[in-house]
């Protein structure tokens, strides 16, 4: 989570609005569990008043760390039916 200094700008009720309080979250998911996290997000936004379509952007990991990425790979203990029931 990246804290403080993170600006956006967007339309706020059809005018420009500049933030430079957000903060923005970055997370490392596995490729089958992208769409269930969109899902998520898209249905438990809690701002919906400012901005209604969470940004989220997906980034296919080509290249890097690979123990990183092997790590990131692998199945975590997290059960996935309590974050995503309908999964």
């Amino acid at each position: 989570m990246i804290d403080g200094g993170f600006e956006r700008s967007y339309l706020k009720f059809g005018r420009a609005s500049t933030e430079k309080t957000r903060v923005r979250l970055e997370m490392v998911v596995p490729d089958d569990k992208v769409k269930l996290l969109i899902d998520y997000v898209n249905n438990n936004n809690p701002t919906t008043y400012d901005y209604p379509v969470p940004d989220l952007t997906v980034i296919p990991i080509t290249g890097g760390n690979t123990k990183f990425i092997n790590w990131a790979k692998k199945p975590t203990k997290i059960d996935y039916k309590k974050i995503y029931p309908s999964d």
